[in-house]
């Protein structure tokens, strides 16, 4: 059962970073089946603290930053919220953050190699690609 539940998480992350990459947006209904995922995952292997610590730690400060700057869409906060519901507190923080550079890798990279700058930068496929990592990490 577990590996069914990361087998469905790997999925749908991947559906929401083609999605991100392709229209720049988040698709509610894909964010609700990783929640109600990981909720089944928390009832089954995890903890609530656990859960609601990865739900709220990176979200939390995002929502106000997003209130103040729209640096970040809220596709990506509830994105990076509900995958905190599966990773929990410090591993969500810690995953964020490897997204966060990673990210800011690429478009130095990015900058470096051309003058061109997005406006604008998916952010789902570098959330993906660290928890698919753990994912993998985790499965063998």
């Amino acid at each position: 059962m577990k590996l069914l539940l990361l087998s469905s998480l790997l999925i749908l992350l991947i559906l929401c970073s083609l999605s991100d990459i392709r229209w720049r947006k988040i698709p509610n209904s894909l964010v609700i089946l990783i929640l109600g995922l990981g909720v089944l995952h928390m009832l089954l292997y995890g903890s609530v603290l656990n859960s609601v610590t990865g739900l709220l730690l990176p979200a939390a400060p995002l929502l106000l930053l997003r209130r103040y700057y729209s640096s970040i869409g809220a596709g990506d906060i509830k994105l990076i919220a509900t995958v905190g519901v599966w990773l929990g507190g410090l591993l969500n923080l810690s995953l964020f953050m490897a997204a966060c550079l990673l990210c800011a890798l690429v478009l130095l990279l990015k900058r470096a190699y051309t003058d061109h700058f997005p406006r604008s930068v998916p952010f789902a496929p570098f959330l993906a690609i660290p928890v698919i990592m753990s994912i993998l990490w985790v499965m063998y």
